[in-house]
């Protein structure tokens, strides 16, 4: 501990206490130097048994305790130790910085019982290693990966006091298997001391990076004709100061803004969010504090701007949090010309650690962020998050279409453009659906484009697409089941009046619903990837009707002995049902059976494996 080493003093304390696990003292200090590192929820255990040994006086357990605790989610009980250890304290700032905790409590529980409905994976190994990875950032296509990581292989090859390698930058390109393996980004970009990745221009073209020379300043690198990154050079003195320390920078849609986080002199408190003008000489203007309400006396950090230019994420020790920095959004009105209250992103995007260092992709369907979670690799991971389903789908296309042109990947009038379009009505009554949710995914199963229907049910896409393709219209609505048609789009220019009224059935006892995009390969009963969209929609239905109980319905083609197929249509429904159980839903809500090849689907005309292969159902047992 006198030499700083904290990953030494870990292992040492961690073997004194195999001799001795009930020394108080020892189990204290663990816990501490857990807080201290990326594995703050493991310190749990450790305060508790020292709570429960005893400890001399002058040891403030509850206030560690309780921190422990909110580490853990168990917001309850750490606002029980935050309560026990403010009885105990005079001191005016420490008794505000408890009732901060105490807030911060009072929101995990508000967060806990109302979780977003999104999806956080981590993206694997090929991205993640037992090393820190962290501070992602992602092209507006989705197609450019570049984060940060301390793993072996570093440039110049040196390590810290800890034993970790110095930063450098990876980078990782998106294929039809996945993410490429990433490869060091090498020298100009890397050097032999520290640089860490803080934000990409939406076309990728320009990526901002954080360099260690002192206070922290940012540097830009130009990708160049030759797909080769420039020499880092400074983003000027307008924004990189001698006296301040900046540390994270996005640039709009347009070019013309760019915002950093700084703790220069003039703004609100600690770090705060600057914006800056782009002059027309090119250089950068005078940066101006975004002010109230985004900024406060706490810090504010890692700012990312949506593509649809008025939508700010960023992260704070402020506001409505759950501990430490949670990740807000705020967003600009044109006509007041002032930012909304930020609105924190919930739980299960938020935790009581830190998150930062949030990005989107531009059509708004992932983000993207680093976590210390259980079930990583060993250290922070690189996660992705599947975002809600937004208004502006359309809009944020048309937007990623100007930067595909931009790069010279489509050219304009190159691709053919479709109009899909129709009504979403009750089958029984004919009357309309409002605020229901309409997908059109290709035949494998991801989603294209989605939209939310007007109050007169009716929804409108313009698609395009090079060939002749087939595509899947889904419609799913509060109350009712799922309704799934395949449509065939024609070759040809602008293809106007083609209409689908999509049919949805009430969710009554005995109604059977189709789950078309349900994949196993051929003679598996595991579940592949590209069955999570149509899952993630039915778990939601599932939660929108907290009554509703399901028996899903497994099937297979008539290749193989029928008791055979039997036994494999129970694996591919029991698969479904432990899927769904894994996404919160309670398994007495559900029942699986197979019936292998028997009722099959098209009044018993032939099929091909690849449609029989995706058939699961379920049918309404109680509501």
């Amino acid at each position: 501990m006198a030499q700083k080493d904290k990953k030494k003093a870990l292992e040492l304390y961690l073997k004194a206490l195999e001799l001795n696990p009930n020394k108080s003292e020892v189990n204290y200090s663990i816990g501490l130097l857990y807080l201290e590192g990326d594995f703050k929820y493991k310190a749990l255990p450790y305060f508790e048994k020292a709570a429960a040994l005893g400890l001399p006086s002058g040891y403030t357990i509850q206030k560690f305790l309780g921190i422990a605790y909110q580490f853990n989610h168990n917001f309850e009980k750490a606002k029980e130790c935050f309560l026990k250890y403010k009885a105990t304290v005079t001191d005016k700032e420490e008794r505000r910085k408890v009732d901060r905790k105490i807030y911060e409590c009072e929101n995990g529980l508000e967060f806990l019982a109302n979780p977003v409905p999104v999806q956080i994976d981590n993206l694997g190994p090929a991205i993640n290693t037992a090393f820190p990875e962290y501070a992602p950032v992602i092209s507006a296509d989705d197609s450019l990966l570049i984060f940060t990581s301390r793993r072996p292989g570093s440039t110049g090859g040196a390590t810290d006091q800890s034993g970790l390698h110095f930063e450098d930058l990876y980078i990782s390109k998106k294929t039809a298997e996945g993410w490429s393996t990433p490869q060091n980004m090498g020298f100009p970009v890397n050097t032999t001391t520290h640089e860490a990745s803080v934000g990409i221009s939406p076309d990728g073209t320009q990526l901002f990076i954080y360099k260690d020379n002192g206070n922290g300043d940012i540097y830009v690198c130009q990708l160049g004709q030759d797909q080769k990154w420039s020499r880092p050079v400074s983003v000027g003195n307008e924004i990189n100061s001698v006296q301040s320390f900046e540390n994270g920078a996005c640039l709009s849609f347009d070019g013309k803004q760019l915002f950093f986080a700084s703790n220069r002199a003039g703004g609100a408190g600690g770090n705060d969010i600057w914006v800056v003008e782009k002059q027309e000489n090119g250089t950068w203007g005078k940066p101006t504090n975004l002010g109230q309400p985004i900024n406060t006396e706490a810090d504010e950090e890692s700012p990312f701007l949506d593509l649809d230019g008025k939508t700010l994420y960023f992260s704070s020790r402020s506001h409505k949090g759950m501990g430490g920095y949670d990740i807000f959004k705020s967003v600009f009105d044109e006509v007041s010309r002032k930012w909304s209250t930020p609105e924190n992103l919930g739980y299960p995007i938020n935790s009581a650690d830190n998150d930062l260092y949030f990005s989107l992709s531009g059509d708004g369907r992932y983000g993207y962020y680093a976590s210390v979670k259980e079930g990583g690799y060993g250290d922070k991971d690189i996660y992705r998050i599947s975002m809600p389903p937004r208004a502006d789908y359309q809009e944020l296309q048309a937007r990623l279409q100007v930067i595909r042109e931009k790069k010279g990947e489509k050219q304009p009038g190159e691709n053919h453009s479709y109009i899909v379009s129709g009504r979403v009505v009750d089958e029984v009554t004919s009357e309309s659906v409002g605020n229901a949710l309409v997908q059109l995914k290709d035949i494998n199963g991801s989603v294209v484009s989605e939209i939310s229907t007007r109050p007169d049910g009716k929804y409108n896409f313009t698609i395009t697409s090079d060939t002749l393709q087939k595509v899947v219209l889904s419609a799913y609505a509060k109350g009712f089941g799922p309704f799934v048609k395949e449509i065939e789009l024609p070759a040809g220019g602008i293809q106007k009046g083609q209409e689908y009224d999509l049919l949805l059935k009430k969710l009554n006892v005995g109604e059977k619903f189709v789950l078309r995009n349900i994949y196993f390969d051929f003679d598996k009963s595991d579940i592949k990837k590209e069955s999570e969209t149509e899952l993630a929609n039915l778990i939601q239905l599932l939660n929108d009707n907290p009554s509703l109980v399901i028996e899903i319905r497994g099937y297979t083609d008539s290749k193989g002995e029928k008791e055979y197929n039997l036994q494999l249509s129970q694996r591919r429904a029991e698969a479904v049902l432990n899927y769904l159980v894994s996404g919160g839903i309670s398994k007495k809500r559900l029942k699986a059976k197979g019936y292998g090849e028997s009722a099959p689907v098209g009044n018993g005309q032939p099929q091909t494996e690849e449609e029989t292969s995706r058939r699961t159902e379920f049918v309404i047992i109680e509501n």
